[in-house]
């Protein structure tokens, strides 16, 4: 396959566990339509997929010789065997505990040192399935820290701990690079975050970070709030050899609404106005190496969104 077209976005996560705008699951689809979405998605000029979570629950997406698998079906199979049949890159991942944002200080410890545990296993299981994955392109930490949930240091320690660990365990058996896509809050000011993070990375924990940049979420971000917080990051991040990427949000929760961490329904959020995602782009671009987005599927997706939105945000993307 020739290769897609750069686009100013030029990857997306997908996350198996979200409901579709058409009352569906993802989990619903076959290898033909995760085929038929890689298709547009790279005309699109995105030729980058990021598995949000392979375990959620303590179920698995895919076969696993330790956890149950969800309604024993291997759903990870034909994600991958369409990537590879359309030449898309993914980053495999691991799992989001709903708990890392809940969890008091002394059971959010213990938690951090099971969950070490649990990635050893889940990207043991998932490397010796796809290591010759031709799209193999990286991994994916699916934890998500951020200044308010670590803001107490036994927490951010701890954290610390859990995310350091699993870097040198990874790293031991694969050279492929770890992503995490952190976020933030304007509870601090930039310089409060660029110091967090230069306190976080005091050791080597991720490749790349990816930061949500949370505009559309209810944190009451703006694109024109983004520079004066992603320049100290750059700065940052760059000290500390880590790629920065943005990552876009290319939704908007319905006013007035505030969802649950647990109701990961989409039907409380609809797509992003086309002006809006690209003010966050141009806010976001002069600091960063690459853009990726929260989501295409849902909120850009000629199967989800239909085609008229999806070739306006095709022609964006590409011009």
């Amino acid at each position: 396959m020739s290769p897609s077209p750069p686009g100013k976005i030029h990857g997306t996560f997908v996350d198996f566990s979200e409901i579709t705008h058409k009352d569906q699951t993802l989990l619903d689809w076959s290898e033909a339509d995760w085929a038929e979405e890689m298709r547009d998605m790279r005309a699109a000029g995105i030729d980058l997929v990021i598995l949000a979570r392979t375990l959620r629950f303590g179920r698995a997406y895919y076969f696993s010789d330790v956890y149950e698998t969800h309604d024993e079906r291997d759903y990870l199979a034909p994600f991958m065997r369409a990537a590879a049949a359309t030449g898309m890159r993914v980053f495999l991942s691991g799992m989001l505990s709903d708990h890392f944002f809940t969890a008091g200080d002394a059971d959010f410890s213990r938690m951090m040192k099971r969950d070490v545990r649990i990635y050893d296993t889940v990207f043991g299981e998932l490397l010796s399935a796809y290591r010759d994955h031709p799209g193999l392109a990286g991994v994916c930490v699916s934890h998500e820290p951020d200044n308010g949930n670590l803001a107490s240091p036994p927490r951010r320690e701890a954290a610390r701990r859990f995310f350091s660990a699993f870097y040198e365990r990874l790293k031991a058996r694969t050279t492929l690079p770890i992503l995490c896509s952190p976020f933030f809050t304007k509870a601090v000011t930039p310089a409060q975050l660029g110091r967090f993070w230069a306190d976080f990375l005091d050791r080597p924990l991720f490749d790349i970070i990816a930061m949500q940049d949370g505009v559309g979420c209810d944190r009451d971000i703006l694109p024109e709030d983004i520079p004066a917080y992603y320049e100290p990051l750059r700065d940052v991040f760059h000290a500390r050899g880590v790629a920065f990427w943005n990552n876009v949000e290319t939704f908007s929760f319905h006013p007035g609404f505030r969802r649950s961490r647990f109701d990961r329904s989409k039907i409380w959020l609809h797509p992003a106005p086309l002006d809006r995602i690209d003010r966050q782009y141009r806010a976001g671009a002069p600091f960063v190496e690459a853009t990726i987005t929260w989501e295409y599927g849902h909120f850009l997706s000629r199967r989800q969104v239909g085609q008229d939105w999806h070739d306006a945000f095709r022609a964006w993307n590409l011009g």
